[in-house]
């Protein structure tokens, strides 16, 4: 059969499956379907949100790390590292999966303390003392967690207004990397993936303020809002997109039952959503994350 000459006039469409041989150079930009690698200076994060989905290659220019995408969740992207080195970007998930921390408080003996214990979720057994201490001596302060650090903020007696932080993976003293907007104490801490965040508490007269901190950046809390009823001593829970508090009391005010609740996304005021089945403050908190 005697072969013809097509014209680009000619060609409207054709399948892949009957191009064989090798490619002519063909301009880059009128290629779709091909998913290339992204390029920059520093490692993906859970909201850099490809545009591509999952599959997309991420190289850091600065190491040569390389990073594929395997969860494109807005806001929540997994990126698993395929290149020589070691550490995925994922999401903070709430539990924890390695070890519990608990800092300062009150004993008879020594009134006020500023060690840090540490236990294992792996294995029941006694804590050990962290190998390092908190910058102040308090008691009833909030406790907020990021992925590789624990947050300390506020507490008693005096009331303080440090926030400090120590690391998960390399033991040692705490360090004070900012302050609250008032000295406080009895007051709620609440996580998210990227921000702490200091709810209500005792200032010298009862407060309603929701206060945040940046995990990413070291520096003094926030203003973001208002808890619908100022008290000291709630109990905060969060789940993945909300921070919610239940309970607490105040100065003049009697025990009480409500159940608020403020989102993560935006800076804003709580909204209240239900109440308790008693009245109460100072409760113990809990959240499950499935």
């Amino acid at each position: 059969m005697p072969s013809s000459k097509l014209k680009n006039s000619m060609l409207v469409d054709i399948a892949g499956s009957k191009l064989t041989g090798a490619m002519p150079a063909i301009d880059g930009s009128a290629l779709t379907g091909v998913s290339g690698f992204m390029k920059n200076a520093s490692d993906p994060a859970t909201d850099t949100n490809p545009s591509g989905g999952v599959g997309t290659g991420w190289v850091n220019t600065s190491d040569g790390e390389i990073f594929i995408c395997t969860d494109a969740t807005t806001g929540e992207n997994v990126w698993y590292n395929v290149g020589g080195g070691s550490g995925d970007v994922e999401p903070w998930g709430f539990p924890g999966t390695i070890s519990g921390y608990v800092a300062g408080g009150v004993n008879p003996t020594a009134p006020h303390l500023d060690q840090i214990d540490k236990f294992s979720f792996s294995s029941d057994s006694n804590a050990v003392a962290y190998s390092g201490v908190l910058t102040q001596v308090r008691y009833s302060p909030a406790g907020f967690t990021s992925n590789t650090h624990g947050y300390v903020s506020g507490g008693g007696h005096p009331p303080y207004d440090i926030i400090d932080k120590f690391s998960f993976a390399t033991e040692g003293n705490a360090t004070d990397v900012g302050n609250l907007i008032s000295v406080k104490a009895d007051s709620a801490g609440i996580s998210s993936n990227t921000n702490g965040y200091n709810c209500g508490g005792y200032t010298g007269a009862n407060s309603n303020r929701i206060e945040k901190n940046s995990f990413a950046t070291d520096g003094n809390s926030t203003d973001v809002g208002d808890m619908t009823v100022a008290r000291y001593s709630p109990c905060g829970c969060p789940s993945t997109t909300h921070g919610y508090l239940g309970g607490g009391k105040g100065e003049g005010i009697p025990q009480q039952n409500v159940i608020e609740k403020f989102p993560f996304a935006s800076d804003t005021n709580a909204t209240d959503v239900g109440n308790l089945t008693i009245a109460r403050y100072a409760p113990g908190n809990g959240s499950l994350q499935y």
